[in-house]
């Protein structure tokens, strides 16, 4: 036993110089596969005509390298590719379109029902598992948020099987969980491979530069498209880029309450620009309850941490919110949207928000009729009951599939098990969340506690009005959920010491 103990004692110590060994194997195994990865590109450029295209290719699949070489790396741009592109203003942008979609750049056949994003997460997990294996270390690390969401996704599986064994649609069923899978797949990747400070530092800024460059392609497309104008425009993007810009509006006001670093702050606010334009002109009124109730949030946690803050800015923040309503609250100017979102709850809306709210109403009847008659659950993939004639909105191919009330879909899809499972994955990631706020220093980790909770509060309030469970927001949650759960962990840990100058240089 004693010489059995040695051996894996043994085994479990790697050399310097195998490590140096294994980081120039990595390091040529990588050029060599861009530099095949650029031959291939090349010719097919030289066999065709040159298009942007073919550069993305390059780029597209750069990164699929990335991905097997630093999956870190390789996550920071699954981040970065799901939030920049928006399907309404940008139709062609392929990361998040299957291979078989005609409308995509990158199609290339109509059976490849698989997307850049999938292989990006596929290749991820390949790479972080494969590379534990080769160092004979295996860290796995969950949290509290990982066994409620293990629970959430077995449920919605079986409800998968249970619907399409009911002879429910399977291309629908597909796209109806796919994103579920895309969330559990991040959560995944995201607590495993954000190990420190750093590491979460990167993640915010990916998110700020992803979603402002969205927001620079909110300014473009109205300027060029709608020829800067936003007359009869309903919105210009996805419902739930609203949201992505309401958690970076969070993620600047905790840089500045928990004092990140200046350069950040200052890069936070040159950025604001272009996402507060595009937010304003796509004029969604769940965003601005939501952003309003996150600034309710964001006021009890001064009042509970940083009470001499509290009464300096709280009153006078509320101060110009009765000043705002007051100016704005009949006008229908696009910065009026916020008022005209609480006038719609508490008082008379205007006509566009009565429709809406009435599509809105027939739809919640039917959701609810189909649950009173199905409580355990319809099965993915399958149509709910319609008892109330709905408007016409047959430009959604879908409509008789996925409502726009997310949280009651989730009930009439997944049956009641389902439907709690996922609200105790949010209420349990709330709670973490909370209790990250409570107890970590000032800086990039408590910020980022701020950031991704209240951007899990504000998507759950949003999934109540809104269709939720797409690829972008899943990822975006996912990441959230994963990064909370180790936050603890990273902040336990030691910051590491400034590098030696020189590697002979004695240790100060």
């Amino acid at each position: 036993m004693a010489l059995l103990a040695d051996s894996f004692a043994t085994r479990r110590h790697t050399s310097v110089s195998a490590y140096q060994r294994r980081g120039t194997r990595t390091t040529v195994l990588g050029f060599l596969a861009l530099y095949g990865l650029t031959a291939l590109v090349t010719l097919g450029m030289l066999r065709g005509t040159p298009s942007p295209v073919t550069a993305l290719w390059l780029v597209y699949l750069a990164g699929l390298v990335t991905c097997l070489v630093k999956p870190r790396y390789g996550l920071y741009l699954v981040v970065l590719f799901s939030l920049i592109g928006d399907w309404m203003m940008w139709p062609a942008y392929p990361f998040l379109k299957n291979f078989s979609s005609e409308e995509s750049w990158f199609f290339l056949h109509n059976r490849l029902i698989v997307n850049p994003l999938e292989t990006y997460l596929v290749s991820i997990l390949i790479a972080w598992l494969a590379q534990d294996l080769a160092r004979r270390r295996f860290s796995f690390r969950s949290g509290p948020i990982f066994g409620p969401l293990l629970v959430f996704v077995a449920f919605v599986s079986v409800m998968l099987g249970y619907g399409l064994a009911r002879g429910g649609n399977a291309n629908v069923a597909l796209w109806e969980v796919r994103p579920i899978y895309h969330l559990a797949l991040t959560f995944l990747l995201a607590a495993n491979l954000i190990r420190t400070r750093q590491h979460v530092n990167s993640l915010l800024w990916t998110l700020l530069v992803a979603i402002a460059i969205r927001g620079l392609v909110g300014v473009i497309y109205v300027a060029t498209v709608l020829e800067g104008s936003l007359a009869g425009q309903e919105r210009i993007g996805s419902h739930a880029m609203s949201i992505f810009f309401d958690s970076i509006f969070v993620m600047t006001i905790g840089a500045f309450l928990f004092r990140e670093h200046l350069q950040k702050r200052i890069w936070l606010v040159l950025l604001l620009p272009p996402i507060i334009f595009s937010f304003f002109a796509n004029q969604r009124r769940a965003s601005f309850i939501a952003l309003a109730l996150a600034l309710l949030m964001i006021g009890l946690v001064l009042f509970v941490t940083k009470r001499q803050l509290f009464w300096r800015f709280v009153p006078l923040v509320l101060a110009l919110s009765v000043l705002y309503l007051g100016v704005f609250w009949n006008s229908s100017h696009p910065l009026g949207l916020g008022a005209r979102a609480l006038r719609s709850m508490i008082g008379t809306a205007d006509v566009r928000d009565i429709q809406s709210n009435q599509y809105r109403d027939l739809e919640n009847t039917n959701v609810l009729y189909t649950i009173h008659q199905a409580p355990a659950g319809l099965g993915f993939g399958q149509k709910f009951y319609i008892i109330t004639p709905l408007p016409d909105i047959s430009f959604f191919v879908w409509w008789e599939y996925i409502t726009h009330n997310a949280v009651l879909w989730l009930w009439m899809k997944g049956g009641i098990w389902t439907f709690v499972a996922g609200l105790t994955l949010m209420g349990m990631a709330l709670c973490v969340g909370a209790q990250a706020i409570r107890t970590l220093p000032d800086g990039v980790l408590r910020n980022s506690a701020l950031t991704f909770t209240l951007y899990l509060l504000m998507h759950f309030i949003y999934s109540y009005v809104d269709m939720a469970w797409e690829s972008p927001s899943m990822v975006y949650v996912g990441v959230a959920m994963g990064v909370l759960s180790v936050l603890p962990l990273i902040a336990a840990a030691p910051e590491p010491g400034r590098p030696r100058r020189w590697p002979w240089s004695p240790a100060m």
